[in-house]
């Protein structure tokens, strides 16, 4: 799951998970120890949730719609278009003030304790958030905008046209998946 995602499914448990959960990619093996005992909550969160997707037979279905043109990025490029399904996603994000609330809530919380961020995550997020990723993965344009810019990162990924062609043909097929998915995470993490 991406950005969104892991912010949503943090549910209410507090800030301090919160932040832990967008540490979650950039805190390697036990270092997350070093950390206060809410932080740790968020990045262990962080990998349950990226395990249990992973794991996950729907999310294997989607990434087969990619994975002969990118392989292993399959993932990566799922994970973003998670993002714009749950962007999109009424029965989460009731109004548009709702998804533009949780947002602002989720870049606060990151600009508030960028003194625990390495400085790969205090790159990403400041992209992040002047880019405002979050807002724009509601958008197709800004779905193909990050595809676009993850191809000029990855080799992988050099032609992101082809993810952009893939997604417009089976963009109801992986609203369905995402529709399943979304249900089981609620289930397994929403608290």
């Amino acid at each position: 799951m991406n950005y969104l995602a892991h912010s949503y499914l943090n549910g209410k448990r507090g800030n301090d998970v919160l932040m832990g959960n967008m540490m979650g990619d950039f805190v390697k093996g036990k270092q997350y120890q070093n950390f206060a005992s809410p932080i740790q909550e968020g990045i262990l969160l962080h990998r349950a949730i990226d395990t249990f997707t992973d794991a996950h037979l729907i999310v294997s279905h989607a990434k087969s719609f990619f994975r002969q043109d990118y392989g292993l990025f399959s993932g990566p490029i799922v994970d973003v278009l998670f993002d714009y399904y749950l962007a999109n996603d009424t029965s989460i994000f009731k109004h548009q003030e709702a998804l533009q609330q949780h947002i602002k809530n989720t870049y606060n919380t990151i600009l508030q304790n960028s003194s625990l961020m390495n400085e790969k995550m205090k790159h990403m997020t400041s992209y992040m958030i002047q880019y405002d990723w979050l807002y724009h993965y509601q958008f197709t344009t800004g779905i193909e905008k990050s595809w676009r810019g993850m191809s000029k990162r990855y080799e992988r990924m050099n032609d992101a046209e082809i993810a952009i062609q893939l997604f417009h043909q089976h963009h109801d097929t992986i609203r369905d998946l995402y529709k399943e998915l979304i249900f089981d995470l609620e289930k397994e993490f929403m608290r």
